[in-house]
């Protein structure tokens, strides 16, 4: 008997949380659908310009609620916006890398947007001009805002790029590889104005301070050819002039070879 008590208390239990789970859903269907029956009230965008990008704004945002929907969302229904299709087409743009939307209970329609971070700014020996961003993709220059990062000059070609990102184009990869490790380091970051990519592909990098520049070859072994550099800044120059030096060159392991003017 006290087994057939329990097993029925069991039933009992199980049927309460399939009733309580089946309820909980059916309340949540309800307010979702209630939710998105209520009218736009109002948009808010979240830029992340306080990382200091400025490529996008608010209204490049609203031009893509006109291009879709013909007009801005406040007053529309929630549920005539497809929300998946708005942020696909704001990720269309090449300046930003993620776009999310979502409305709250109050009927307020959220628009956050992170923006593509360039790495360093590409101007070939063609005039070709772009950047390439943090992820290793390509993107364009724009008219709206400048990003104060190192610029690579001289032979490098664009059109080996596919799909947008730069890892088919072996000059492309090593630079983007040398921009990543320039920019891990707040020393290196203040110290690279310019890399010139020679028709071999390697690199000459032109720094911020002294009339030298220093070769760095292709971009592998990065740690032991900047550490010779430091030992260079150091060691050398601490004890000379550094404007009789034209170029440093730390190509070879173990070896810092200076040329004066």
């Amino acid at each position: 008997m006290k087994r057939l008590l329990r097993i029925a208390k069991k039933i009992m239990i199980l049927l309460l949380w399939v009733g309580g789970t089946v309820g909980f859903v059916v309340l949540a269907s309800a307010a979702i659908a209630k939710q998105r029956s209520i009218a736009c009230k109002k948009l808010h965008i979240q830029l992340d310009n306080d990382q200091g990008i400025l490529f996008v704004d608010e209204e490049d945002v609203r031009k893509v609620f006109t291009k879709l929907n013909g007009q801005q969302p406040e007053g529309k229904p929630i549920k005539t916006l497809d929300l998946a299709i708005l942020e696909a087409e704001l990720e269309h743009n090449p300046y930003i890398a993620e776009a999310n939307l979502y409305a709250d209970i109050r009927g307020d329609l959220h628009v956050k947007v992170s923006q593509r971070e360039p790495l360093l700014r590409i101007i070939n020996n063609n005039g070709v001009s772009f950047y390439i961003d943090k992820k290793g993709y390509k993107m364009p220059v724009s008219s709206k805002f400048t990003s104060r990062i190192p610029v690579a000059t001289g032979f490098i070609d664009p059109t080996q790029v596919s799909k947008g990102k730069v890892a088919d184009s072996t000059v492309l990869n090593d630079l983007f590889q040398l921009g990543l490790f320039i920019e891990n380091d707040p020393f290196r970051s203040a110290l690279v104005e310019q890399i010139y990519v020679d028709e071999r592909g390697e690199f000459e990098i032109i720094p911020m301070i002294g009339n030298h520049s220093v070769l760095i070859g292709r971009a592998d072994d990065l740690e032991g050819k900047f550490k010779r550099l430091m030992i260079f800044y150091k060691e050398v120059l601490t004890n000379v002039d550094e404007s009789i030096y034209k170029t440093v060159n730390v190509k070879f392991k173990d070896q810092i070879i200076c040329t004066k003017f």
